[in-house]
């Protein structure tokens, strides 16, 4: 939805953060499942699918895609709900810590590595310079647009 609205897109689902807490650019393409690209009419017949079996695809974004690292300001944890609206929770503390380590790409690496205390320290320094939410979804039906626009006007996404 966003990049359809004209926003960069920077990274799919997997981001790295360099040593300066930046988001390093991903690949210019994002992974789309086929429902939502039926809501965005987007028609699948041209795009690569992930994997057999699995109604999702590639969807190339290089005419909105961002090449330059920019800095983390804002973590959204998504979740899903069986109950109309949508709900944000703002975190602080040790929710917000939290959610930032379980959300780390193989953190099992990090221990494994014996890395713990230098991943404490990075989230020490980035934690304070970031907010991070939790907003909640119907899963059913699916509402990309009324819930990009509820991201926008409740989150400051853009500056």
């Amino acid at each position: 939805h966003f990049v359809h609205e004209g926003f960069q897109a920077l990274a799919d689902d997997i981001s790295v953060i360099n040593q300066e807490l930046k988001v390093l650019p991903g690949f210019p393409s994002l992974k789309i499942w086929d429902d939502v690209l039926k809501k965005l009419n987007v028609h699948n017949k041209l795009l690569n699918q992930i994997r057999p079996n699995i109604q999702k695809f590639q969807l190339p974004v290089s005419d909105n895609y961002c090449t330059q690292p920019l800095a983390l300001k804002s973590v959204i944890l998504l979740n899903v709900k069986n109950t109309p609206g949508f709900e944000i929770e703002e975190l602080t503390g040790i929710k917000k810590f939290n959610v930032v380590k379980n959300n780390t790409y193989r953190y099992r690496f990090v221990q494994g590595l014996d890395q713990q205390q230098e991943h404490f320290q990075i989230l020490n320094k980035l934690l304070p310079q970031i907010n991070v939410y939790k907003v909640s979804s119907p899963q059913t039906p699916l509402a990309i647009k009324e819930f990009g626009d509820f991201l926008l006007n409740n989150i400051k996404i853009n500056g």
